[in-house]
């Protein structure tokens, strides 16, 4: 056979028919064809000012835009705005001409704190979220009582109340006791471990093996918060700044990790970003696991369980942490805005997210809570107070909300890839992995701060 070389085209300029770069039968040709976007235009005529304000991004392209990322899979819409560029169908989608810029993925984000009548100290918005989240006191991601998958997202800890009462864990076995620790505020890692320890496992590794704790890769992203590891510091214009050397407190917080989860056979730790709800649920429906690190919405599927169940928040880490922190595994609902609303629109637009979240708190919510959780899962009133605690205690840290919302993977993933890959302890792991975390945010807040003057 001889040997082929092909010519280099790239540099020639060719005169080109834009309808014959999408195949005829493209998934997009078939939805622009049979949805009206026009309608669109109907519905949002109200949010826009005719005469005054900047000019704004069509709302189709908008509307478009989103359902690209949901129909293809995109992990963000900064990736989704990345392939629009590239992408000959999506352009065509988005009556894009092959010269048209196309939208940035931050016309999609709204600063919730200009939007008048929004009032993040309510009860149902998580005000955690905003303390930590806010990028110069901006923030664009308001999370709250709109939608109960918040809920279902959340990482806890599930505690065998029978195993906890059989093996005279605690106060004697005492689970009220239990539960009025984490009231009072005393619901500390030294406390976590030392139960965990006094549960006596089992045949480790076989079949029928017990163990005092399972987690996966997604408790340690809630072990992060849980703990309040720090490794950035706002300074007094409210601006996030890094740590030139990873503070004492964090190494302490690895070690403490280190020493329970990954130096005791006592813990069942499955080192991959799978919930391991086939397996580990199993375990915990068995009565072979006392406590069990995993998504609130997973109590669902643990309704055949015999044993008596109960859920926990995160422990603090000491009693100097002021409060306990809850967070999500893979996402959470939230509310976006876009950014090129009138402005004699947004008094209506706050009333408006305030008014579902309100309503969300006081009737969606409850019977969530009600209706899926409380009465067939956890039907006490141990349960409910708990529920509560954890509710109150919704949080994410800066870098997981913004790498996740901006870019294509979470803060963690590699920092754990590397740890079960061959590193021997927490600490050091990190602080190679450090420098490279840093660069990633740098680079995101040159962004934002572009973005956003």
């Amino acid at each position: 056979m001889m040997l082929s070389r092909g010519q280099n085209g790239r540099d020639i300029m060719q005169m080109v028919w834009f309808e014959d770069l999408v195949p005829k039968e493209h998934l997009l040709r078939k939805i622009d064809a049979a949805v009206n976007f026009d309608k669109i235009y109907e519905m949002v005529e109200e949010l826009y000012c005719e005469y005054n304000g900047r000019p704004s991004i069509d709302p189709v392209v908008l509307v478009k835009m989103v359902l690209i990322q949901h129909l293809y899979g995109l992990p963000s819409l900064r990736r989704t705005a990345a392939e629009v560029e590239v992408n000959m169908a999506y352009r065509w989608f988005l009556g894009n001409s092959l010269q048209d810029e196309t939208p940035h993925f931050s016309t999609l984000s709204y600063n919730f704190k200009t939007l008048p009548e929004f009032d993040v100290t309510k009860k149902w918005w998580s005000e955690e979220y905003y303390e930590e989240c806010n990028f110069g006191g901006k923030f664009f991601f308001a999370v709250g009582d709109i939608a109960h998958s918040m809920y279902e997202q959340l990482e806890v800890i599930f505690v065998n109340e029978t195993l906890y009462t059989a093996n005279h864990i605690g106060e004697n076995g005492n689970i009220d006791a239990l539960y009025d620790l984490v009231r009072d505020g005393k619901w500390t890692w030294e406390t976590f471990k030392k139960y965990v320890s006094d549960f006596t496992a089992e045949n480790v590794g076989g079949e029928d093996a017990t163990y005092g704790l399972a987690l996966n890769l997604h408790s340690f992203r809630a072990l992060h918060k849980g703990l309040d590891v720090q490794f950035t510091y706002r300074d007094n214009d409210n601006k996030v700044n890094f740590y030139q050397t990873l503070p004492e407190r964090t190494v302490n917080v690895y070690d403490a990790m280190q020493s329970l989860i990954i130096d005791n056979q006592n813990v069942l730790c499955n080192k991959t970003f799978s919930h391991e709800a086939e397996t580990q649920n199993k375990m915990f429906e068995r009565g072979d696991l006392l406590f069990y690190g995993q998504m609130l919405g997973q109590a669902t599927q643990l309704r055949e369980m015999s044993d008596v169940k109960g859920v926990l928040p995160y422990p603090k880490f000491d009693d100097l942490q002021e409060s306990y922190y809850t967070t999500s595994a893979n996402s959470v609902s939230a509310i976006m805005v876009p950014r090129n609303i009138a402005p004699d629109s947004a008094e209506m637009v706050g009333v408006v997210v305030e008014a579902l979240s309100m309503y969300g708190y006081h009737e969606v919510t409850p019977k969530y809570y009600e209706d899926t959780l409380t009465y067939q899962v956890i039907g006490t009133q141990n349960g409910m107070d708990m529920l509560n605690i954890i509710r109150d205690s919704y949080t994410m840290d800066f870098a997981l909300a913004y790498t996740m919302a901006f870019g294509d993977d979470h803060a963690y993933a590699a920092f754990y890839k590397a740890f079960f890959d061959g590193a021997n302890l927490l600490s050091s792991t990190w602080k190679g992995y450090y420098g490279g975390l840093k660069g990633t945010l740098t680079g995101l807040y040159a962004i934002v701060n572009n973005q956003y003057k």
